[in-house]
């Protein structure tokens, strides 16, 4: 028996929304919330991870890579910390999984509102294959740390990571997106039965005060948008005001067009008659509350995304010099560091490649790869450098048949392996990497940071 009071207001207001759904919707609040993950497909096939795992994973309908789990504590799984699994709400995997784009290497893409990195990991994974840019922006700093984390901890390469307000936005990448995404904040009403606690933070007022801080980002980040771009909106929450009326704001004020979301989506989600947009209700679908619309623009000056005007450009870091080049081979032994755009900054080594845009001065949370520090002329990998470069390096331990031995590593035991090349290696699982170590005599020195082990 549902045990949970829900205000009146909100009862009403709903009812007024799902009619005779609305027992049903009701009823779904006695439900337990669906635990779901999505697949990093460029480490891991799907046929692979459910040969070994078929008990713990159920692939999705309506996604080419997103599961049901029924794993026990994912968390702390050798496939999460190896950025194979990222988990993720199954109402949240479906607005990326409703594009009917296809990105090519032309792409820009913004996800806006990003932490804590869920939608911007299931975009990196396409844009990766495509050879396209990623910027995830996400203004809360503590939000934005975790964002960091969560991609560093996914393995992608080609990304910018910033901490900017909706006008920032506008300033420093005016026209330059072919594709923007904006998750916005929101009253969260469907995420009432996966938090009960935000219950009390709701109000009519809190959902007008929302709608109007969504127009004010929308009408920001639009200016970043390419002439033929396209934008996608999304919530996690069911009210009008922020959902459909924002959409007809946006086709009132703005040469944008409705685009069909695909049709595997389609078929679990709810139009309400025929407004734009499509919501997903927990009655009806995996997953809590969400709702999203995709528009294209059709500003005259251009139809056509790819004749965007590519302006390559570099940090202001001096260069690595050939000395710090000759140290960090050294270290490990790999002559792909020859192919990086090495740069420094005081003892830092950055690995940066040209972007295809200018960049802002400030408000940049990540740029390129912190390879690591130069500490009396010898090369100190960081774990990114692990994560993002460890499968290049010859001395590769794969612990995809060993997860006993996984796990000790990833609560920061040394391991053992008498055959193991002295030096700096690294531990793979299932495609993704662990982290590095140091080997010497056959022990294996763990590089696991500290703040990541398994402590339980």
């Amino acid at each position: 028996m549902n045990t949970i009071k829900l205000p009146i207001d909100f009862e009403n207001r709903m009812k007024a929304i799902l009619q005779d759904d609305y027992e049903a919707y009701i009823a779904s609040f006695n439900d337990p919330a669906s635990k779901a993950v999505h697949l990093n497909t460029n480490i891991c096939s799907v046929d692979r991870l459910l040969k070994d795992f078929g008990d713990d994973f159920e692939l999705l309908p309506y996604s080419d890579n997103g599961f049901i789990s029924h794993m026990e504590k994912i968390g702390s799984h050798p496939l999460h910390h190896a950025g194979v699994l990222y988990s993720q709400d199954p109402g949240a995997l479906m607005p990326v999984c409703s594009i009917p784009y296809e990105f090519t290497d032309k792409d820009i893409v913004l996800d806006m509102c990003a932490a804590p990195g869920g939608k911007s990991s299931q975009l990196a994974i396409i844009l990766e294959k495509a050879g396209a840019h990623l910027v995830s922006n996400e203004i809360n700093k503590s939000r934005n740390t975790i964002l960091r984390s969560n991609m560093e901890r996914m393995g992608y390469h080609n990304q910018l990571i910033t901490n900017m307000d909706s006008e920032e936005i506008a300033a420093s990448f005016p026209g330059v997106f072919s594709f923007i995404l904006v998750d916005a904040p929101c009253s969260g009403e469907g995420m009432f039965r996966k938090y009960p606690e935000s219950i009390d933070e709701w109000s009519v007022s809190n959902v007008e005060m929302c709608s109007q801080r969504q127009k004010e980002i929308l009408d920001n980040v639009l200016k970043a948008l390419r002439p033929g771009g396209y934008l996608l909106y999304s919530t996690c929450t069911y009210s009008r005001e922020e959902n459909e009326d924002i959409i007809h704001y946006l086709l009132d004020n703005y040469d944008l067009e409705l685009v069909p979301l695909r049709d595997r989506i389609m078929n679990y989600s709810t139009a309400l008659g025929n407004e734009p947009g499509a919501h997903f209700f927990p009655h009806l679908a995996y997953g809590e509350g969400q709702y999203m619309c995709l528009l294209h623009s059709t500003n005259a000056r251009s139809e056509d995304v790819s004749n965007y005007s590519y302006r390559e450009y570099t940090p202001s870091l001096p260069k690595a010099g050939k000395n710090i080049v000759k140290i960090i081979k050294e270290a490990i032994n790999q002559d792909f560091i020859d192919t990086l755009n090495l740069y420094i900054d005081k003892d830092n080594i950055y690995s940066i490649d040209p972007y295809p845009y200018m960049l802002p001065r400030k408000s940049i949370s990540r740029l390129g790869v912190y390879m690591g520090t130069i500490v009396k002329n010898r090369f100190e990998p960081s774990h990114m450098f692990f994560k993002i470069y460890g499968s290049k390096l010859s001395n590769v331990i794969d612990l995809s048949s060993n997860t006993d031995m996984a796990i000790k590593y990833l609560k920061g035991e040394e391991l053992y392996f008498e055959n193991a090349p002295k030096g700096y290696g690294a531990f793979s699982y299932y495609g993704g990497i662990l982290g590095g170590f140091k080997s010497a005599g056959g022990r294996l020195k763990n590089h696991y940071p500290k703040g990541l082990r398994n402590n339980n």
